[in-house]
């Protein structure tokens, strides 16, 4: 770790918190300027300071501690722009019925999120909806839900394994 003398050692917890009484009013108002949330940019602010914290020991910074701090804002801040990109994306094209479309408010709730759950699940073909139900929401492992309908457990895991990979691709399908 390469500082000069007049900054404090982030490596400790008082220095960290000197550091963060010094630059998380400067951080605050270089990420409230730019993203114009102030929630995004209190978050912002967090995020950079558990980065550096949690990341204390493998850090060099040399030169300007703001520079680096302000750096470190901007990539938090440009992380946040593309993942309300990539949800602007999930959201247009994900429907809560046929003529609804979710707005960005919506799916930051819980409904929202739910809802988007509810409509993949709603796109799995009935067996694998039955198998993935009693799996993660009755708690059946897959030996009884085999035992249970009948079927082998490799197919029981065929299912579950499709369904979290529909989940999977669903989700990420916007990025």
């Amino acid at each position: 770790m390469k500082l000069t003398s007049k900054y404090p050692d982030f490596k400790n917890p008082i220095g960290l918190k000197l550091i963060y009484e010094q630059y998380a009013p400067k951080l605050y108002n270089y990420a409230l300027r730019f993203s114009k949330d102030e929630q995004m940019a209190k978050e912002v602010v967090q995020e950079v300071f558990v980065t550096l914290w949690e990341k204390r020991d493998s850090i060099t910074i040399e030169g300007n501690l703001e520079a680096y701090l302000v750096k470190l804002a901007k990539f938090k801040l440009i992380d946040h722009h593309r993942k309300i990109k990539r949800l602007e994306k999930l959201y247009a094209s994900v429907k809560v019925n046929e003529s609804e479309a979710l707005t960005p408010e919506d799916h930051l709730s819980y409904e929202g999120t739910k809802a988007t759950i509810f409509n993949i699940f709603k796109g799995l073909p009935k067996k694998a909806q039955r198998i993935f139900l009693l799996s993660r929401k009755a708690g059946m492992t897959n030996k009884e839900i085999a035992t249970n309908l009948n079927i082998s457990e490799k197919t029981v895991e065929y299912h579950i394994k499709k369904s979290l990979k529909r989940f999977r691709d669903s989700i990420l399908s916007y990025e």
